[in-house]
């Protein structure tokens, strides 16, 4: 069974990889989600079938992938590993994965503002577009 500490060493192991919308190849390229997904597979063999998806996904296209492959769990249980699914509007569209930096809970993701997958804390603007949590099923 693999542990939080896999996760988010397998996610540290994307930082600098540049970011690509639907792209999801280490080192090369991928966005938010690509990121995700591949952790998913590194660390726990999921193959997940995601459909193409526009810069800004509509119809709840994010969180139907989260409700597929994940397990949902509180906002206030959030811990390092676990999956974020956040937004800047009303529908969720940006997922980062939970880490620890700086002695605080931080988050490392496919940031297309800054080119790349980075890591950084989790402060309060960051905090403020959480709209749901999500664990890998082994962690849950």
């Amino acid at each position: 069974m693999a542990t939080r500490e896999q996760v988010v060493q397998c996610a540290r192991s994307w930082i600098g990889t540049r970011w690509q919308h639907q792209a999801h190849l280490k080192g090369v390229a991928c966005d938010c989600a690509g990121l995700v997904i591949e952790v998913g597979r590194e660390v726990f063999g999921i193959l997940a079938d995601v459909p193409a998806y526009g810069h800004t996904p509509h119809a709840n296209t994010m969180r139907r992938i989260c409700d597929r492959y994940l397990v949902r769990v509180s906002i206030a249980s959030m811990a390092p590993g676990d999956v974020l699914l956040m937004s800047w509007a009303d529908e969720p569209h940006h997922m980062a994965i939970v880490s620890m930096a700086e002695n605080e809970l931080g988050i490392i993701h496919s940031y297309a503002q800054v080119r790349g997958v980075v890591e950084h804390r989790l402060d309060d603007q960051w905090r403020a577009r959480i709209r749901a949590v999500y664990a890998f099923p082994e962690l849950a």
